[in-house]
C-alpha cells in the first residue's frame, strides 16, 4: 500500500511541474491564471484539471510543494481565471465545440468537488499557511 502511495504522491508533483509551465502568470494577460493545453487553447475546464492536482500537493506534507506559496499563489491565480470564464447562469463554455454547456460544467464540478469538500473540512485555504508564513483570504 506503501508503494502506491508514494507513486501516487510523485504522480501529482509531476503533474504540479507539467501544470506549471503551461499556467500563464503575465500579469495584464486577459487570460492569467489560465492554462494552455496541448493545442494552445485556454478554458475553465482544463484549468480545473490543471489546479485540483496542485491543491491535493499544496495540501500533503509528503509532497514537496506541501504550503509552498509559489504554488499558492498559482492556485488563487487558476482559480481567478475559472471564476472569471463562468457564466453568470454558472456554466462553462467547453468552447471547442459547447457553449454554456451544462454537461462540460458538470465534468468540471465533478472534478473540483472533492477538492473544495477537502478545503472546507479544513476551514478553507484562508486558514491554510504557507511555509513562509503568509496566511489569510488572497482571493
Amino acid at each position: 500500500m506503501e508503494q502506491h502511495y508514494r507513486k501516487i504522491v510523485k504522480d501529482t508533483e509531476r503533474r504540479v511541474i507539467q501544470s506549471i509551465q503551461h499556467q500563464i502568470m503575465e500579469t495584464g494577460n486577459a487570460r492569467y491564471g489560465g492554462f494552455r493545453d496541448g493545442t494552445g487553447i485556454v478554458q475553465a475546464k482544463y484549468a480545473i484539471y490543471q489546479v485540483v492536482p496542485m491543491i491535493a500537493a499544496y495540501c500533503c506534507p509528503d509532497t514537496r510543494f506541501y504550503r509552498e506559496e509559489e504554488v499558492y499563489n498559482r492556485i488563487i491565480a487558476g482559480l481567478t481565471y475559472i471564476r472569471g470564464a463562468q457564466h453568470e447562469n454558472g456554466l462553462f463554455d467547453y468552447i471547442t465545440c459547447n457553449f454554456s454547456s451544462a454537461p462540460d460544467t458538470a465534468f468540471c464540478l465533478k472534478k473540483l468537488l472533492p477538492a473544495y469538500e477537502y478545503l472546507c473540512g479544513k476551514t478553507g485555504m484562508a486558514a491554510v499557511k504557507t511555509k513562509s508564513g503568509a496566511a489569510g483570504d488572497k482571493t
